[in-house]
């Protein structure tokens, strides 16, 4: 597939917006959870749960009914002042394989998203730098955004070998949307459906059609072990021990354009890459 520089990423931003890419014609959707009854999103064939609880950290708490699932990290810690469990959802097993060899390739040079339907209900962190829920989306070339989710922000983690992963103070929710936003922004207790589209370099979040936080993504592989260096990989749920969350989810869904879909995005870009030349 061929590869496209910045030029080229915003001539098609400035033509069709990072947004657009789930409403393209023949676009192609994948549930990798989609509630039913009492199902788990473990039962459906795309994704795997693993806690530490066998590290003695205590037992999340877990329950599917009426289509939903909630996922509890606030309870059960071993003390019981410390949010030491870790527990979510992820496309590939512990052992680092994928759950289903099926899952699409998450390309950024044609642009995917990945779709979720969650309520928080309560969440908190004893590090500014961590949250007790967080998305991670890392494309085919193993770069994308990890997302922590608080009460009442949003926000990307950055990472770098000297200080590890920390909070990215330019990519946050509060930060781009300003006061008015951050007075009024909330996570907690509101049914939310989100949507994380990457192409090209950059992504952006929305909740329920309005933008929210868009960014570059990052490339966390210099962490040096997976999850971060795994291609195509996404998890939902508490990856630290310095945060705990209760939420309930409903959908996980990843849509990528159809073969003839992905050609017409691409023929978009040199459309619009050449009538910017020609200015």
């Amino acid at each position: 597939m061929m590869q496209f520089g910045k030029l080229a990423m915003s001539a098609v931003f400035a033509a069709i917006g990072i947004s657009a890419l789930p409403t393209l014609a023949g676009a192609q959707t994948t549930f990798l959870y989609n509630g039913s009854g009492t199902q788990t999103p473990q039962s459906q064939g795309w994704l795997a749960f693993s806690d530490n609880a066998v590290l003695g950290d205590g037992t999340p708490a877990v329950s599917s009914s009426g289509g939903t699932t909630t996922l509890d990290t606030t309870t059960g810690n071993i003390p019981s002042s410390s949010s030491n469990i870790e527990a979510g959802y992820s496309n590939y097993t512990a052992l680092g394989s994928m759950v289903n060899p099926a899952f699409p390739s998450l390309n950024p040079a044609t642009g995917f998203s990945v779709g979720l339907d969650v309520q928080i209900n309560s969440e908190s962190h004893s590090s500014n730098d961590r949250a007790g829920f967080d998305v991670i989306v890392l494309g085919s070339d193993k770069k994308g955004v990890e997302l922590g989710f608080w009460g009442n922000d949003v926000w990307a983690q950055q990472y770098s070998s000297g200080s590890g992963f920390t909070h990215d103070p330019s990519e946050d929710a509060d930060t781009q949307g300003g006061a008015s936003f951050a007075s009024t922004f909330t996570t907690e207790g509101a049914s939310s459906h989100y949507q994380l589209s990457i192409i090209g370099t950059n992504y952006s979040l929305t909740d329920k059609g309005t933008t929210i936080l868009t960014g570059q993504t990052h490339d966390y592989t210099a962490y040096g072990s997976a999850p971060y260096t795994l291609a195509n990989y996404i998890f939902v749920g508490d990856d630290t021990t310095e945060g705990e969350a209760s939420e309930t989810f409903s959908t996980l869904s990843v849509t990528v354009p159809e073969p003839a879909t992905a050609t017409g995005l691409v023929a978009l870009c040199l459309f619009a890459l050449a009538r910017r030349r020609r200015r």
